[in-house]
């Protein structure tokens, strides 16, 4: 047990304590996956954006092995979406920009996992492995399909696809490690969950991301701006949920594992912000 572990619920969590926490393995993992996965999506909606060269191999590197790696996995379902097309009568075609859009997600859910198993539910922490993984899977590809589709409904579902499919599987992983315990009333109370926080953050980046495709310039991004601004977001307010001091019927004090899913989804924005920064003051010294 860690030293912000057994300070749960007796006195307040510090950042440092909080980062300390995290792992090394999942904070690295955070960064390394998360920045240039930022950094790739932030220069498919700015097209005219590049970095200096010092930085821009990052992204270029970053996509080309994700390249490979979409080449081995995209033969797979592309059929699929080719027959789903013309069932619907619709020219569909995959996005390359949803490699990078599973990869930030798998950071989402990874901190979901260690988080389940830092409390000792390593059952828990396979199942939202497993299930979250194949939710983020398709849930990437579901949003990489409808960004290439253009128009505010198709951004609505390129925003609302991925936070449905993941948000949902993350609910679901808790309610079988319930039944399978044999905790029948906690595990319908995550199906109840599911059933009333899902649509309603489906429902409401799926608006953001449509209104966001009326913007001069955004017809086509309103979906990935909407995804990116709520991961950020919803990453910040985990945060500081975790660090700020509880004082309710049950207990008292910080919530550690709530702060470290928050800063395993920050930290991927948080290393593109530092790139940026640095790219930015590179440029401005004269940088090419």
């Amino acid at each position: 047990m860690t030293k912000a572990q057994e300070g749960h619920g007796q006195r307040e969590l510090t950042p440092w304590e909080a980062l300390k926490d995290l792992g090394w393995f999942f904070g690295l993992f955070s960064a390394v996956v998360g920045a240039p996965s930022v950094l790739s999506i932030l220069q498919h909606v700015f097209v005219e954006h590049k970095l200096d060269k010092a930085f821009q191999w990052i992204v270029d590197g970053y996509n080309d092995l994700m390249a490979v790696l979409g080449a081995v996995a995209e033969p797979w379902f592309l059929p699929a979406i080719s027959w789903l097309g013309g069932l619907l009568r619709l020219d569909l075609e995959l996005v390359p920009v949803w490699r990078p859009l599973f990869a930030l997600a798998m950071v989402a859910v990874g901190g979901f996992a260690r988080n389940t198993w830092k409390r000792g539910q390593f059952r828990a922490s396979i199942l939202v492995l497993l299930i979250g993984g194949f939710a983020a899977l398709i849930g990437a590809i579901g949003a990489g399909v409808a960004i290439s589709m253009g128009g505010w409904l198709a951004q609505s579902l390129a925003a609302a696809i991925p936070v449905t499919m993941v948000w949902a599987a993350i609910f679901l992983a808790d309610a079988l490690d319930n039944f399978a315990a044999g905790d029948t009333h906690f595990a319908i109370s995550a199906l109840e969950q599911a059933a009333s926080w899902v649509p309603v953050a489906s429902i409401a980046l799926g608006a953001v991301g449509g209104a966001l495709s009326f913007i001069p310039g955004a017809a086509d991004v309103g979906g990935l701006l909407a995804l990116s601004g709520g991961l950020f977001v919803l990453g910040a307010s985990m945060t500081w949920e975790g660090l700020m001091r509880y004082r309710n019927l049950w207990w008292t004090g910080s919530d550690p594992f709530t702060a470290r899913i928050g800063l395993t989804i920050l930290g991927g924005f948080v290393g593109a912000g530092l790139i940026l920064l640095a790219d930015t003051a590179v440029k401005a010294l004269g940088g090419t």
